[in-house]
C-alpha cells in the first residue's frame, strides 16, 4: 500500500484550528507566511509544498503523520480538547466535507457557548 497525503483531511484539521482560535483566512496566511491563494486551493485537494505544509503544521500544532494514508489521530500532550476533538472530526471519513464542517461548527459553537457560561459561573461565585 503506497502512502498518500490526506489533503482534505489535513484543511479540516486546519479549518478547526482556525475557528478555534477565531482567525480569518487571511490571518492565518500572515501567520504562517503561507499565501492566501494557496490556503484558497487547499480548500479544494491542493496540497502545500514542503515548507508550507512544514510551518502550517507548525502554526496548527499539527502532525503531519496524522494525515499519512493509514495513520490515526493521537492526543498530544498540551493540545487542548476542543482542538482534538474537531481535529477527529475533521479526519473522519465516514463524513463528507459539509457534513464534517456543520459539525464542527455545531461543536465549536456549543462549546464556546459552554465555556462563556461557565466562565460568568466563576466569575459571579
Amino acid at each position: 500500500m503506497s502512502t498518500r497525503f490526506d489533503a482534505d483531511g489535513f484543511h479540516s484539521a486546519l479549518d478547526a484550528v482556525r475557528l478555534v482560535r477565531r482567525m480569518t483566512w487571511l490571518d492565518v496566511a500572515r501567520a504562517t507566511g503561507v499565501s492566501a491563494a494557496m490556503l484558497s486551493r487547499m480548500k479544494h485537494g491542493a496540497a502545500p509544498a514542503a515548507d508550507g505544509l512544514a510551518a502550517l503544521c507548525r502554526w496548527g500544532q499539527l502532525d503531519v503523520g496524522d494525515f499519512l494514508t493509514g495513520a490515526k489521530l493521537v492526543d498530544e500532550p498540551g493540545q487542548d480538547p476542543i482542538t482534538v476533538a474537531m481535529l477527529a472530526i475533521g479526519q473522519d471519513r465516514s463524513l463528507n466535507r459539509a457534513a464534517r464542517t456543520a459539525l464542527t461548527t455545531v461543536l465549536l459553537t456549543t462549546y464556546q457557548q459552554l465555556l462563556a457560561m461557565t466562565t460568568a459561573a466563576k466569575t459571579d461565585a
